[in-house]
């Protein structure tokens, strides 16, 4: 239900968009990028899954999979028939289409042998747990797309080509927390007792924060010090 307001908002407000933006060719984008939320929102829950079941093996052996065939069909319309930005957003529709449909199978594998039962959770106590997640999200979609949103609104096309072919976000970072957080989560939701977090949850908390900041701090000081390097190469 979320993918399809998401989808229909992308719709029915591409021209308002393009238009904060300052970007006219960004309607007809946002128009054919507009089934994808739809496909792949739905498929968001997948890491938790598997996490919990102790299943990570197949789960990489999906996300794997799923990117090289979302490079191949963005890359293949472009490459084979001269296609412009449109025809690479096809091409990722195409592969969320493909993904969609996988996902779903996937999430329903670990328990196809299980006995459904009625849950004693309310739809009232699933939205208590899952919208702080849900607007800690928005928040961090709001600051990664802050430097996109500038740069189009206020310096044009051009600029704004030379930004996204130029710029490149260091991937270690959300790679690292975001297998923390498909690990930890599970963990911390079985722990819960409604009674905030305990001492041994803190602890958890405390010890993934240290070892996350110990990966990550070294690579940042290292990036900084040799980005000019890093993107030249």
């Amino acid at each position: 239900i979320l993918g399809i307001v998401f989808s229909f908002s992308l719709l029915c407000f591409a021209g308002q968009i393009s238009s904060v933006m300052n970007n006219p060719d960004l309607k007809m984008a946002l128009i054919v990028f507009s089934p994808t939320p739809f496909l792949l929102l739905p498929t968001m829950g997948l890491d938790a899954i598997y996490a919990s079941f102790r299943k990570t093996k197949y789960l990489a052996y999906y996300t794997v999979a799923t990117r090289v065939l979302t490079i191949i069909c963005i890359v293949l319309p472009v490459v084979l028939f001269s296609g412009n930005y449109l025809h690479a957003i096809v091409g990722f529709d195409i592969a969320s289409l493909i993904t969609f449909f996988l996902a779903l199978y996937l999430k329903s594998w670990p328990v196809k042998d299980v006995e459904g039962k009625k849950s004693n959770l309310t739809y009232k106590e699933i939205f208590k747990f899952a919208l702080p997640l849900l607007y800690a999200s928005l928040w961090g979609m709001v600051i990664s797309s802050a430097n996109q949103f500038f740069i189009s609104r206020y310096y044009g096309n051009e600029i704004f080509a030379e930004f996204s072919n130029g710029f490149m976000d260091l991937p270690f970072v959300g790679m690292i927390l975001g297998s923390i957080s498909a690990v930890l989560l599970p963990v911390f939701s079985g722990m819960d007792k409604g009674n905030g977090m305990s001492k041994e949850t803190l602890s958890i908390w405390n010890s993934a924060l240290l070892k996350s900041a110990k990966l990550i701090f070294p690579m940042l000081i290292f990036s900084i010090f040799f980005a000019r390097l890093i993107m030249t190469c």
